[in-house]
């Protein structure tokens, strides 16, 4: 790939499962008209902490992770219940201008927690 005049890697964190649908239907219109650049990636904090460990690293039982132990991982990890993950290409002013459309779009979420 040739050099794009720039890069700038961001992450946006969701700390409740319930806003899944609405950061989905932030995503499509973006993505659609290419604000979203390459390959963007939405992350449940279980693929997060996977990464650091194995699930008895976390929760004891052999059961399904009980939800106030999923906020514990989240908070350990510094994460939401979901992560956004994404990456800016071309000069500065072009950056600026597509995270602006970017952060305004994902602010209409309750909670959410920009950029890292």
């Amino acid at each position: 790939m040739p050099d794009p005049g720039g890069y700038q890697a961001y992450m946006i964190t969701f700390p409740r499962d319930e806003d899944l649908y609405q950061i989905m239907e932030i995503i499509r219109p973006l993505r659609i008209a290419m604000i979203l650049q390459n390959v963007p990636s939405l992350r449940h904090v279980l693929l997060d902490a996977a990464v650091a460990g194995s699930k008895k690293t976390y929760y004891a039982g052999d059961d399904p992770i009980p939800d106030a132990e999923l906020d514990k991982i989240a908070k350990k990890l510094n994460l939401g219940r979901w992560t956004f993950y994404g990456a800016l290409y071309g000069p500065e002013p072009i950056r600026s201008c597509l995270w602006g459309a970017i952060k305004a779009s994902f602010s209409q979420v309750n909670e959410y927690i920009l950029p890292r």
